[in-house]
């Protein structure tokens, strides 16, 4: 071989293992959070948001969750088990009439239990301003169940916690 091929493929080994190690580097509650910041990324709706981008998003949600999560929202009337398609339907329809949304998760404790499942308990803010013009915003404590589907993580279960008023 010439020096300059044996460079060259020892660039190749090199960056292949820094690939490697930088993948498997990730720990399960690293990819759990990143479940939940993609899930962030495709709720959130900026003002002007061009439907090729909607379309992306809503695609993309669909790899959030599991092939059937079970959700339990009683102030929204969504109980039951839903595929990510009518996932992605509902977020479709509840993005249409909001200007502008954000959607952050705060304070996410997991709970990993073996054989791929996990519990995680997060705190969703969601914020942003309805097509009227009314701004609002809502903070929910959420208790999620997780799956591990193929080395990557998906919401299975979405309980919102009730919260005693005053």
């Amino acid at each position: 071989m010439k020096k300059p091929t044996r460079k060259y493929l020892l660039l190749a080994v090199i960056a292949l293992g820094t690939w490697v190690w930088f993948r498997s580097g990730d720990s399960d509650e690293k990819r759990i959070r990143k479940c939940f910041d993609r899930l962030a990324e495709c709720v959130t709706k900026p003002s002007g948001e061009q439907s090729v981008m909607m379309a992306a998003k809503m695609h993309n949600l669909g790899n959030v969750f599991a092939d059937t999560c079970y959700f339990e929202c009683e102030r929204a009337m969504m109980t039951g088990d839903y595929t990510p398609e009518e996932v992605s339907s509902h977020a479709v329809r509840a993005r249409s009439l909001f200007g502008d949304v954000k959607l952050a998760f705060y304070d996410l404790n997991v709970l990993l239990s073996g054989e791929g499942r996990a519990t995680a308990t997060v705190t969703a803010r969601l914020t942003g301003t309805m097509k009227s013009g009314e701004s609002f915003q809502e903070t929910h404590e959420l208790d999620c169940v997780l799956a591990k589907c193929e080395d990557d993580w998906r919401i299975n279960k979405v309980v919102v916690v009730q919260v005693l008023d005053k």
